[in-house]
């Protein structure tokens, strides 16, 4: 959508009856929130233009919105309300330019004679409650003089749905971040969150919140935000989303099994016990869009060699199954990211930060030590996957995608039914340098995400039978170009080649993610010194600059812990770092008196900004229908 479009329409759904006698426009066009919650939404976005998905990721949602109070998402039994979400009425008002008068509204359906007649002020109509796709004459008669207006009220509505891993669900970027102490007397050590020891609660007075948490699902997601945006922008349609993805989702497990550990369910501990979503994204999204109608369960024997994806999962499990039924809703629109965590996307890039192999004594301990001490989950967060060991896994992307296919199109998912739109997975290390700046980037980028990630350090230190100073967790610019060059084109060209046997769009995001990568800012930092901006500095002062402990001495520290702003568009780097997403999604276990470990799902994840920025570079919705 043009820019210029985009703004015409949100000034006209901000500034409704400045141009015609009578408007109409539907009350809560976004039925993931309440009533009440849509209001407040619309009231912080008043005056918003190009640019609104990047004014939603600035909004204060805990104190202002509040979306989370009765949402149609239900974290207890991890279901929608999906009669809410896929109703069939709406609530709508009219507004003349006549101002405080009183006027009689009346509706009445054209293809009926029954209407309702009601008195109110003539700048707001009492609410009317209507049917999605039927037409109305809507009718202002002001009382002191008669005067009449007249238009014809037509609602719609559009189903948007999001299926996908990490990079869908918004990990990283929680609903309401977590809030610091920005008294603190001293600054804390750089282990304050995953030391036992250390009184944590002090730091962190509010813990971070999600629409899911176990899944660590949030309205600041691409997906949530290219939906929040259309039902800001079309006063005349309800926009019906929901999300499944799942953070650390794959197409076998999460999609068509119930997920694994999902991230929300780390504890505070190495011994939280193994756990699963309720059900698999196949079959919740057939729950939803089979609301009220029989179900068919298909069962499948894997092919021969897909077997190694479930390594981790459940080693006996050799089936899975697809739900359809006879008449599923079509939505309009399918958001759909997979197979970054089948070619172990999550894992590579843990793999750039890993330290090489420790050593003891001179002699060497596999990093792969900390798989026989931690439990499951938090070993699959923390475990390195090289570009070598992940080519096997993207060789048999087809064969998952062509599940993938298979669970959308027993649903009626097909391209000529609906828009299936995949996002196409970024380069982690993008830049917009030349090589000899980019080298200078990358070698500050190794100090930095050194500082920037030490309790990560301390948490592997912390899990070896032995006190390991050497477990350094930075960038390794050898590593970050080696995922660059061999890692990334081969999981983009296995998408580009599932998008076009699959008829699929895909959407590429390498734009939105250039000069925003891992690395971005490091070597201005460094350069600027004191001058660095806030914004891209990445540890608080907790060892003066000659300490061995720092190893970015000229890359300056926050004066204090809580000028770290979690969602700072001034922040150079899209991806983050463990600080970025230990301050940013930090949930405190008050039974435990620790931290739980979830935030370090976090790292070398997209900020809100690069979600807000891959929603605005989205294509123009297709024409609204009715259903």
């Amino acid at each position: 959508m043009q820019k210029s479009v985009l703004m015409t329409l949100v000034m006209g759904c901000f500034s409704t009856g400045l141009h015609a006698q009578l408007s109409w426009e539907v009350v809560n066009r976004f039925p993931l929130f309440s009533e009440r919650a849509f209001e407040s939404l619309l009231s912080e976005m008043k005056g918003a233009g190009a640019g609104i998905e990047t004014r939603l990721t600035q909004v204060n949602y805990r104190d202002n919105v509040r979306h989370l109070e009765d949402s149609a998402w239900d974290v207890k039994t991890q279901r929608y309300d999906v009669s809410r979400v896929l109703s069939r009425t709406a609530k709508i008002i009219g507004r003349t330019e006549w101002g405080s008068a009183d006027c009689r509204w009346t509706l009445t359906p054209v293809s009926g004679v029954t209407s309702i007649s009601e008195m109110g002020t003539c700048s707001k109509s009492p609410r009317f409650e209507v049917e999605i796709g039927k037409r109305y004459e809507l009718e202002a008669v002001r009382s002191s003089d008669a005067k009449v207006v007249r238009t014809t009220v037509e609602p719609k509505s559009r189903l948007i749905v999001s299926l996908g891993d990490s990079f869908s669900s918004g990990e990283g970027n929680p609903d309401y971040p977590a809030q610091l102490n920005t008294k603190l007397k001293y600054q804390p050590p750089h282990d304050w969150a995953v030391d036992p020891g250390y009184p944590a609660h002090v730091v962190l007075k509010k813990s971070a919140q999600w629409l899911d948490p176990t899944c660590h699902r949030s309205v600041l997601s691409w997906p949530s935000l290219y939906a929040m945006r259309q039902a800001l922008t079309m006063p005349d349609t309800v926009v019906q989303f929901m999300s499944f993805a799942c953070s650390g989702a794959e197409v076998l497990d999460g999609f068509l099994l119930p997920q694994q550990n999902p991230p929300g369910n780390l504890g505070v501990t190495a011994k939280s016990k193994t756990t699963y979503v309720r059900a698999s994204q196949q079959h919740a999204l057939a729950s939803a869009l089979c609301e009220g109608q029989s179900m068919k369960t298909e069962k499948r024997e894997l092919q021969q060699g897909l077997g190694l994806f479930l390594e981790n999962y459940r080693s006996s499990k050799s089936t899975f199954s697809i739900r359809s039924c006879s008449n599923p809703v079509l939505p309009a629109e399918v958001l759909v990211q997979f197979g970054g965590n089948d070619a172990r996307f999550a894992g590579v890039v843990k793999h750039v930060f890993h330290p090489p192999l420790l050593t003891y004594r001179g002699v060497p301990v596999a990093a792969q030590l900390v798989a026989t001490i931690v439990n499951h989950g938090l070993f699959k967060v923390l475990s390195p996957v090289s570009p070598q060991e992940a080519s096997p896994y993207i060789d048999k992307l087809p064969e998952v995608y062509a599940l993938l296919d298979e669970g959308l199109t027993r649903l009626g998912l097909e391209s000529s039914k609906a828009s299936i739109r995949m996002l196409q997975y970024p380069d982690p290390v993008s830049r917009a340098h030349e090589v000899e700046s980019h080298e200078a980037e990358l070698s500050s980028c190794n100090g930095r995400t050194r500082d920037a990630n030490r309790p990560v350090q301390s948490l592997i230190a912390a899990q070896l039978p032995f006190t390991h100073a050497g477990a350094l967790y930075g960038a390794i610019p050898q590593r970050l170009l080696e995922v660059q060059s061999s890692y990334v084109p081969k999981l983009q060209s296995a998408q580009v080649a599932a998008a076009t046997k699959h008829l699929w769009v895909l959407s590429d995001s390498t734009g939105v993610f250039r000069s925003r990568g891992i690395c971005a800012g490091s070597a201005e930092c460094d350069r600027l010194g004191e001058q660095c901006p806030i914004a891209d500095r990445v540890r608080w002062a907790y060892w003066p600059a000659s300490s061995e402990y720092v190893f970015s001495k000229r890359s300056p520290p926050w004066g204090n812990i809580s000028d770290f702003k979690p969602y700072d568009i001034e922040q150079r780097r899209g991806m983050r770092y463990a600080n970025d997403a230990l301050l940013t999604s930090a949930r405190y276990d008050s039974k435990a008196r620790r931290v739980r470990l979830d935030w370090l799902a976090g790292i070398a994840h997209p900020t809100a900004l690069m979600h807000a920025r891959i929603a605005e570079s989205l294509e123009a919705p297709l024409p609204t229908s009715s259903r």
